[in-house]
Order: structure tokens, then C-alpha cells, then sequence
């Protein structure tokens, strides 16, 4: 997976970006970084991304290429209302999406974009998510999921027989029960990081007809 950096600078920095992700800016040192998303005002994540910072006026945003564009053109319209500047670096970063899986971290895709919750892709677990941080874009939403507790779906990550891409299907016999985040060659298995009803945990499950076995 290629990534890019999309670059946000200037006096507002901090304050615009606290109101519009995810992550506590305000607890992010200088040199430091975050896992952080961007919703829309119905909680979804729009993109997500690893949030860096140089300073309180200097930070960059780095994520997937194909989603660079997408973050920019939503952050740029409540950017008109603060000091800041959003600009795209020519630097690529590879980044290995199967380690990405391996360390149970999902990453938004076009075919996923808009489709789901910070907590359904268990970003608050790897401290993607602040809950006391005040307002910020889908912040209403996403708190109330947060308090009341119990949903109907997981993050996990598990293993396909046979290429699968983000956005397949997963099936519980002919029930459609979840979706394909993001996917990767290992070995003679494809791994995939998935969103899965928790009514179909413990039931033989498939991609493309194919076995796909959950990991503890």
C-alpha cells in the first residue's frame, strides 16, 4: 500500500484539526504521533490516517495515495473558516498492509470510504479515538455508540483461501454477515482484516465461496 502525506500548516493548525479528527491533537507532542480518522456528520470515517506533529502549526496526516485527494477536498471546506494551509507532498511511503492486518490496524479504502464507525474498525483500541476530547465533526454520533455499549458487529482479522479484496462480501452459509476492510498475500492464505457480525462468530464462514477462518 503506497502512502502520501497530506501536509497541515499555520497559526490554526492545532485548533482546526482538533475540531475535524478523531485523536486528541492537543496531546500530541511535538515529534510525537497519533492514529487519528476524519468522519463525516453521520460518525463514518471519511479517511483515516497516522497523524504527525512537528509542532502546534506543523502537521502532516499520512495515508493511503488513493485517499489523499478525498481527505483533502473534505478537510479544505471548513478549512476557509482558519489560518491554515493543506498540501500534498510528492514523497511516497510504502507501507505493508500485511503488517498493517498482523497488528490489527484497518485502514479505509475507496471501496470502504463513508461505510463505517471509528469503533467498528476497533480504532479506539489502538488510540485512534478520544472520548473526552470535546467536539469534532461526527463527534455526536460516534460518542453515542461509544456509551451505549453493545453492537452488532467486530473488527477481526482471519485468513481467505484465494484472492479477496476490501469491499468482498463475507457470507455465513447463503447470509451476507460482513465485509472485506483490507486484504494481503501470506503465504498460500490471503489475510484479511474484516467487519463481522457477532451472530456469526462461531459459524463456518466464506469469501468468494471460499473458507475464511477468524483468528482468536
Amino acid at each position: 500500500m503506497i502512502f502520501k502525506q497530506l501536509n497541515i500548516t499555520g497559526p490554526d493548525a492545532q485548533k482546526f484539526l482538533q475540531g475535524q479528527v478523531t485523536c486528541d491533537v492537543k496531546k500530541i507532542a511535538p515529534g510525537d504521533h497519533s492514529w487519528g480518522a476524519h468522519c463525516n456528520l453521520k460518525g463514518r470515517i471519511i479517511a483515516n490516517f497516522k497523524l504527525h506533529c512537528e509542532s502546534t502549526e506543523t502537521y502532516s496526516l499520512a495515508l493511503p495515495e488513493s485517499m489523499i485527494e478525498v481527505l483533502q477536498t473534505s478537510l479544505q471546506k471548513y478549512a476557509v473558516f482558519s489560518k491554515v494551509d493543506l498540501s500534498i507532498t510528492d514523497k511516497s511511503i510504502e507501507q505493508s498492509t500485511l503488517e498493517l492486518i498482523q497488528q490489527r490496524v484497518a485502514i479505509i479504502l475507496p471501496e470502504t470510504q463513508e461505510k463505517f464507525t471509528p469503533q467498528a474498525i476497533g480504532f479506539e483500541k489502538i488510540g485512534g479515538v478520544s472520548f473526552d476530547k470535546g467536539c469534532y465533526t461526527g463527534q455526536e454520533i460516534i460518542a453515542r455508540v461509544h456509551y451505549r455499549g453493545k453492537t452488532k458487529t467486530v473488527f477481526r482479522v482471519g485468513s481467505a483461501k484465494g484472492a479477496c479484496r476490501p469491499g468482498d462480501p463475507i457470507y455465513a452459509g447463503a447470509k451476507p454477515c460482513g465485509e472485506v476492510i483490507n486484504s494481503a498475500a501470506a503465504g498460500a492464505t490471503t489475510a484479511c482484516s474484516v467487519i463481522i457480525q457477532t451472530d456469526v462468530l462461531t459459524q463456518s464462514l466464506t469469501i468468494h465461496s471460499r473458507p475464511f477462518v477468524l483468528q482468536p
